[in-house]
């Protein structure tokens, strides 16, 4: 901090003008001392009290130091983890999983979510490398998407970023997908649960970038 060391020296200068003034005017010599003694004690007394003042005020200092620090180091990894975010978003299994979830979009409008589920979990008979592909491409998409909200729950993210990049995405492809989502045979409670969270978390934010 820029003041420290202006306000110790502040202080050390007002303990000493303090020290002498009354060392000439304030000390009471009784009968059995001297002037000299007295001072001499005074002085003593003084010193240590200014020893344990000292060590207080630095203690201080370095505790709202380390508090800056320590909220700077906080900040630096929330804003890293965030591009981190980013940067997986572009990893193979993300950008595939992104592909085949946005063919969905083209053909949602004439699909009833009955037949989406079928799309996703198969009609019951047979499963076909298309439907497993798109359902494990779901599965991976929303992993993202709840992996992010739990990091930003424990205020490991930079929310202000992520949601910039993935708020309309994330609320679109939640929309394509809701009717598997929200259907207790296919998604567990906790993540279905935490995943509408997310969506309503971003849908009212009111979160301003600067």
């Amino acid at each position: 901090m820029k003041s420290k060391w202006p306000t110790i020296i502040v202080l050390t200068i007002s303990w000493l003008l303090f020290t002498i003034i009354f060392s000439i005017t304030g000390i009471k010599v009784p009968e059995d001392s001297t002037k000299c003694m007295e001072v001499i004690k005074f002085l003593a007394l003084s010193i240590s009290a200014y020893g344990v003042l000292f060590s207080t005020v630095i203690t201080s200092f370095n505790s709202l130091e380390n508090g800056k620090i320590n909220k700077e180091n906080l900040q630096y990894n929330r804003i890293n983890n965030s591009f981190k975010y980013m940067e997986r978003f572009d990893a193979p299994s993300i950008k595939e999983a992104r592909d085949i979830t946005r063919k969905m979009k083209k053909e949602k409008s004439s699909l009833s979510d009955d037949d989406l589920i079928k799309k996703i979990e198969g009609d019951g008979t047979e499963t076909s490398t298309e439907q497993e592909n798109l359902k494990r491409s779901v599965i991976t998409m929303f992993n993202f998407f709840e992996e992010i909200y739990l990091s930003i729950l424990n205020n490991h993210s930079e929310e202000k970023i992520l949601i910039t990049v993935y708020k309309d995405m994330y609320i679109d492809i939640y929309d394509r997908f809701k009717c598997w989502l929200e259907n207790e045979k296919y998604m567990g409670k906790v993540q279905a649960k935490n995943l509408k969270d997310l969506k309503l978390r971003w849908e009212e934010s009111r979160i301003e970038i600067t």
